[in-house]
């Protein structure tokens, strides 16, 4: 099965890349808006978790940091909410042209066009504006998982957020 590496907005003009590291995560994303102007995410990997996103908007570069339990991603879950991976699809969808429709990357992710979801679900994370910053300075803001009798997750919680509050049913 192949993945996404680019698209194309309505009047068939380039405005995004993915990129796939040897494992099939997605470890590369570009926003390129009508200006000029790009948006570059580049994600690491250890021990099949996304651990660190680094992005670059047009010189502005920033890093957040992603951390995990144990607990098996059996439902594979990617939330693209900008907090989880650093992935906040929804902020460029102006400058990527989705026509205006928010939540994009999340139904390609589910639709199995992005890639393979991390190992483990994610417990917290960390943001921080400039890439000298390691993984233990700044606010770290927690996630809560509920799950059912399978294992399966059935509601995301998100500390920093309350009202991002994801439900799931299987």
């Amino acid at each position: 099965m192949g993945f996404v590496s680019e698209w194309y907005n309505k009047e068939n003009k380039r405005c995004g890349e993915f990129g796939y590291n040897d494992s099939k995560k997605l470890n590369k994303l570009i926003f390129i808006s009508d200006e000029g102007g790009h948006i570059e995410l580049n994600m690491i990997y250890k021990d099949g978790n996304l651990v660190k996103t680094v992005s670059n908007n047009n010189g502005e570069i920033w890093n957040q940091f992603t951390f995990y339990g144990s607990t098996p991603n059996k439902g594979c879950v990617m939330i693209f909410n900008g907090r989880t991976f650093g992935i906040e699809c929804d902020d460029y969808s102006e400058t990527a042209d989705f026509g205006g429709y928010s939540g994009v990357m999340t139904y390609l992710y589910y639709a199995g066009l992005l890639g393979k979801p991390t190992k483990n679900l994610p417990t917290a994370y960390r943001e921080y504006d400039s890439p000298s910053q390691d993984n233990n300075m700044g606010n770290r803001y927690e996630y809560q998982w509920e799950f059912d009798a399978n294992g399966y997750p059935t509601k995301f919680v998100d500390e920093y957020a309350e009202k991002d509050v994801i439900s799931f049913t299987w």
